[in-house]
């Protein structure tokens, strides 16, 4: 039993070929979507790197920000500190006046006092 198979080679490269153009596209195919997916990664490393530069910005002010409250609020508190200071030492000042003066008024009480009763030097 033997078999006969009567094909044209023509026909055979033929087919060959068409299969192996097929191949080729589908490489084509695979090729542009690998391309297209480079140029993705490479415009999200771009974007990275922006928003990295945007961070680093962003730091730098807020830092400059926090040094200038900081020094901002320094100055505050020793401006309060010599506002109540100053204060302190006026009321203080008004202490003494008003015990001087309380100190002034019972003597002055006492003198009179004593003089309506009739003791005390002539």
């Amino acid at each position: 039993m033997t078999v006969e198979i009567t094909s044209d080679l023509k026909d055979i490269l033929a087919k060959l070929d068409q299969k192996l153009d097929k191949i080729d596209n589908k490489f084509d195919k695979l090729d542009e979507k690998i391309d297209k997916l480079r140029e993705e990664n490479t415009e999200a490393k771009v974007e990275r790197v922006e928003i990295k530069g945007s961070i680093k910005a962003l730091e730098e002010k807020v830092s400059g920000l926090e040094t200038k409250f900081d020094t901002r609020i320094s100055g505050l508190e020793s401006s309060l500190n010599a506002q109540i200071s100053g204060l302190d030492k006026r009321i203080s000042n008004a202490e003494w006046t008003n015990r001087g003066i309380l100190i002034s008024l019972v003597v002055a009480i006492i003198a009179g006092v004593l003089k309506v009763f009739g003791v005390g030097v002539h």
